[in-house]
């Protein structure tokens, strides 16, 4: 293949762009697209004034007004391709911002402002990297695809999932700027359920007459808290876990309650499916109600996202740990998450895909920053994978 872009020289050209890396990250952390309400057309803007500064064509889809998506693409169109999905929202300011979070304070190497870290800066890095790739277009035998997406942070109802189910976003492979530094090979499925416990009402005066649905469900949250599921062992991810996020029971201090619910968050490993998960649940409020005479439990479904996992063989993850290596000069790490990205979205549809990131924090904190040095680095690190990928041409079989 075109040699013309190794790790280093791509990190050299990076670093030649980071007063441009710096502005855009400003500039884009100026722009209020907290979620709800979105207004994620006032970023999308910065992004479209730098990809015609750079000569990349590019589309703004709204599946609402103002709802803003924005795609340039760069390099030959159809296959291979490589989709970098980022987003424009960015969660309302939390509590506790000692500047003002629209206004990046560049200070001691590090931008701080929302979205600084989850996804502006990262953004901006992204947009260094297309425009290291735009240099080189002619060399590309496949195509590179950016995507600044709305909604993000709500669920992506408007943004990434639409692109991918109704507006025919496609690819072979994806690299999602959205985690800590390092390579995000795995993540954990995410299933909710909501636990009925039902239980008989008498006086307060009189609770032997009853059976107290707050009560058992104490039990049950008592039993499930630091259960040990069957499968709970991984590479990369931490054991199975569950989250108590919302409880309500009773009418009145004064009556016994005869019925108490509460949801149920599990984030689960592959190997494992939701069904085991309830399954697993049940027993566990089998064993309270045979313990609680009067009382009986129902497990309530919701939604759910299957555990995901890159293709630990592929090109994607040697071209990531071939451009990491060489730009920070060690081998990546490699981790999982219990959180959520775009990336499982994209595997869940057939691309391959990975996520990575410069490392800033506390995302949806306070004085949320990113280092620079960070950002520098990630956009070299993006630019030569998605060159190693697309130069050589051909997808994964």
């Amino acid at each position: 293949m075109p040699d013309t872009l190794t790790p280093e020289k791509a990190f050299e050209e990076a670093r030649a762009m980071e007063a441009n890396i710096v502005k855009l990250a400003r500039d884009l952390i100026a722009c209020d697209t907290r979620n709800p309400p979105g207004e994620e057309h006032r970023a999308a803007v910065v992004v479209e004034r730098e990809l015609d500064r750079l000569g990349v064509p590019h589309e703004r889809l709204e599946k609402e007004p103002g709802r803003s998506n924005v795609i340039g693409r760069v390099g030959r169109a159809g296959a291979p391709r490589l989709l970098v999905p980022l987003h424009l929202d960015t969660v309302p300011p939390a509590s506790g911002w000692e500047t003002d979070p629209f206004e990046a304070v560049v200070r001691d190497g590090r931008i701080t402002g929302l979205g600084a870290d989850d996804d502006k800066g990262p953004l901006a890095a992204a947009l260094a990297a297309t425009a290291i790739l735009k240099a080189r277009e002619a060399e590309l035998a496949g195509e590179f695809v950016l995507v600044a997406a709305a909604d993000e942070e709500c669920g992506n109802a408007l943004g990434a999932h639409w692109l991918l189910d109704e507006k025919g976003l496609a690819g072979d492979w994806g690299i999602v700027p959205d985690t800590d530094a390092g390579i995000d090979i795995a993540e954990k499925g995410a299933t909710w359920f909501e636990v009925v416990c039902r239980g008989r009402a008498a006086h307060a005066s009189r609770p032997e007459e009853g059976a107290s649905a707050i009560a058992a469900a104490c039990d049950l949250v008592g039993r499930l808290e630091g259960y040990a599921f069957e499968h709970e062992s991984h590479a990369v991810l931490s054991a199975p876990t569950i989250n108590i996020g919302l409880i309500k029971g009773g009418s009145a201090p004064n009556a016994v309650p005869d019925r108490c619910t509460f949801s149920v968050d599990v984030r689960y490993l592959p190997g494992m499916t939701r069904d085991g998960v309830r399954a697993e649940i049940e027993r566990a409020a089998a064993g309270v109600a045979s313990r609680r005479p009067g009382v009986s439990f129902e497990i309530k479904a919701g939604g759910d996202l299957a555990p995901s996992e890159a293709h630990p063989a592929g090109r994607l993850l040697e071209a990531m740990q071939w451009a990491y290596a060489g730009v920070h000069g060690k081998p990546p790490r490699l981790f999982g998450m219990g959180g959520v990205t775009i990336a499982k979205a994209l595997i869940q549809r057939g691309v391959d895909a990975v996520g990575s990131g410069a490392g800033g924090g506390p995302a949806h904190g306070a004085n949320e920053s990113v280092e620079i040095e960070a950002l520098v680095r990630f956009a070299a690190v993006l630019a030569s994978a998605a060159y190693r990928l697309l130069a050589e041409g051909g997808a994964d079989g």
